[in-house]
């Protein structure tokens, strides 16, 4: 049996793939934990973060079918490189908004868990799970000692 050109009942080496309900469980969360800021792609002019995704939940051979079966990781990537300029772009307007133009890295930086939680995770639309995945990326990026400043910057030039 195929999904299009991958066997979806057997794995590479032949064994039997484990499959799970999508109904049913197990939920998986996804994960840009050890992605890199300012590592990726060139988008627009603007480097992108390098991705890396991981599949958390369940167990890992699930996860792994979903993956090897519908190309789940290859399709959050390409939906990140498309998306993220823009859901930036999304979160300055609405921080000009809310707390308005001359404000410091640091104020932008601190407005990105309330965004969040109170944005984008308030909504079903533009894949709010994977779009509150990288912001939650953008601010531990922006907390972590080595590069806090450059993230910051970086975030402020969009406000």
């Amino acid at each position: 049996m195929y999904k299009r050109d991958v066997e979806i009942l057997v794995d590479e080496g032949g064994g039997r793939r484990i499959f799970s309900d999508p109904y049913a469980g197990p939920t998986f969360t996804v994960s840009l934990e050890g992605s890199g800021f300012g590592a990726g792609n060139v988008i627009g002019g603007i480097r992108m973060p390098r991705w890396e995704i991981s599949l958390h939940g369940g167990t890992d051979p699930h996860a792994n079918t979903w993956d090897a079966v519908y190309k789940i990781k290859s399709k959050y990537l390409a939906a990140l490189d498309a998306d993220f300029l823009i859901w930036i772009r999304q979160f300055a307007l609405w921080f000009v908004k809310e707390i308005g133009r001359g404000k410091s890295s640091l104020d932008v930086a601190e407005e990105l868990a309330r965004y969040i939680n109170n944005v984008v995770l308030g909504g079903f639309v533009d894949r709010p799970f994977l779009k509150a995945e990288a912001f939650r990326f953008v601010d531990q990026s922006c907390k972590d000692s080595f590069i806090r400043n450059d993230v910051r910057e970086w975030l402020m030039g969009f406000c």
